[in-house]
């Protein structure tokens, strides 16, 4: 098994992760509305792999995925408090970003959201404890 990311390749991961998720978004979005060509399938391919390539770094080799994908009683007192600073926080993150979607569609004057905005939506919230954990803890 390779060597851990310390906390600025972390951070690095987690700033990469996301902006690849975005951008993967907004390709897969600019496809479907030009009638998909090169031009729009290459960066959605770049971008998928970007995602693949700091997710298995960011959240395997590291023991913050396990550690908020834990059962509470398997936790220590404070892996219990990080834990929950993180899900706060990534709460916080994720209301946010969920009411500027919202906020986008009305002003675009969409009635509903794309299922490929909404599983971009369940990966930030499945995954954004445990970036939390990788941005502000030095190690575990």
């Amino acid at each position: 098994m390779s060597e851990k990311p310390d906390r600025k390749k972390r951070r690095i991961l987690v700033v990469v992760n996301y902006a690849s998720l975005y951008f993967w978004l907004i390709s897969v979005h600019l496809g479907i509305s030009k009638d998909w060509n090169i031009v729009y399938f290459t960066p959605m391919i770049v971008f998928f792999v970007a995602i693949f390539a700091s997710y298995v770094p960011l959240y395997h080799q590291t023991p913050f995925w396990k550690l908020t994908h834990s059962k509470v009683h398997m936790l220590d007192e404070r892996e219990l408090m990080i834990t929950h600073e993180a899900t706060r926080r990534s709460y916080t993150i994720f209301t946010i970003v969920c009411l500027v979607i919202i906020y986008i569609n009305v002003v675009a004057e969409k009635s509903s959201i794309s299922a490929i905005t909404a599983i971009c939506i369940l990966y930030l919230a499945h995954t954004l404890p445990a970036a939390m954990l990788s941005w502000t803890e030095e190690e575990i």
